[in-house]
């Protein structure tokens, strides 16, 4: 490029590059990317070439103003670029401190609803006035045992989601069947399911899948208390499943409201909880089932459903199950 742009124009090169060198690194490399770049320039490009002496005056300005204004300018994309890091890091501890104000809000009125319920139901058992009769037992029993099964699921969400971010959670798949993986999911919620109509549908031929067993059924644990928290009662919230385009699909529907377009495309995020919902809930179930349905290789995704309420689609990879045993001829046993 010499015959075309002449040996001073370099210098606008070998500037960029100290900038470039700023821009990306500290004071020191600045100082000696200022330095070689002027050594460079005055030994290959400058005349005489190939030796130090510079037989022009106004040569020797242009070399000290290069190297000072080099410097200058190195030093002050470095001092800028400190200063937005500075300011990232910041806007990072604000929106962590945002993030932790967010999360104590949620939890502390999760806790304090199962912990009022447990200390009620616990008063009165100590209370001599309390009816000593069997309906009375069973309907604090009962009202024990939904605050504990709620205080655990905030508990477990809560430890779920600080594995998830700190990046510690692992997978341990085997080869489960989807009918039992759906029948314990729906034990497990007994009584918070007691006031909706059930109807479960899956294919007969679907194949086992690889699942982490512990977490599949907390992601469908989540779903199922979601749709019960948004449906009226005496609505019917439908689960049915098959194998299709090579994966098997979740899908569980309900009557209720619907979600808005907005928080269709919000509803997975932490914290998240759509507008106008009953208190109730620290936002972390769905963010933490799409979190771990994708650590097994699948998606999910929320839609409406056209005649109203919500379906959740959990789509999830079929691998090739290993085949079962082979049952022995009992003649051919030995002892």
């Amino acid at each position: 490029m010499m015959p075309f742009i002449g040996y001073r124009a370099v210098g606008f090169i070998f500037l960029i590059g100290v900038l470039v060198v700023g821009s990306v690194s500290t004071i020191g490399p600045v100082l000696f990317a200022a330095f070689v770049s002027v050594i460079a320039w005055n030994l290959f490009f400058i005349p005489p070439l190939y030796t130090f002496v510079i037989s022009n005056p106004d040569d020797v300005i242009l070399c000290v103003t290069y190297f000072v204004a080099a410097i200058i300018t190195g030093l002050l994309t470095t001092k800028i670029r400190d200063r937005e890091e500075r300011l990232r890091h910041a806007e990072m501890l604000k929106e962590s401190e945002k993030l932790h104000q967010t999360l104590l809000n949620s939890i502390s009125h999760e806790l304090r609803t199962p912990l009022t319920a447990i200390i009620g139901s616990a008063t009165a058992l100590g209370d001599e006035q309390t009816p000593d009769t069997k309906e009375f037992r069973q309907a604090l029993a009962a009202e024990l045992t939904l605050a504990a099964d709620r205080l655990n699921r905030v508990i477990e969400n809560l430890l779920d989601m600080s594995r998830l971010n700190s990046g510690v959670m692992s997978l341990r798949k085997e080869w489960h069947d989807l009918h039992d993986l759906i029948g314990v999911a729906l034990r497990r919620l007994g009584k918070n399911l007691d006031h909706f109509s059930i109807d479960v549908d899956i294919a007969s031929n679907l194949p086992l899948i690889e699942i982490d067993y512990r977490l599949m059924e907390h992601v469908l644990s989540n779903i199922l208390i979601n749709a019960a928290q948004y449906s009226p009662r005496g609505t019917k919230i439908n689960i049915s499943s098959a194998a299709k385009y090579g994966k098997a699909v979740i899908v569980i529907e309900d009557q209720g409201p619907g979600i808005s377009e907005e928080s269709l495309t919000k509803i997975f995020e932490k914290f998240y909880r759509i507008p106008g919902t009953p208190t109730g809930g620290t936002g972390l179930g769905l963010s933490i089932a799409k979190s771990i349905v994708e650590l097994h290789g699948g998606t999910i995704e929320a839609e409406n459903k056209s005649d109203g309420g919500a379906r959740f689609n959990i789509l999830l990879p079929l691998g090739i199950a290993p085949e079962a045993p082979k049952e022995k001829d009992a003649a051919s046993i030995s002892y």
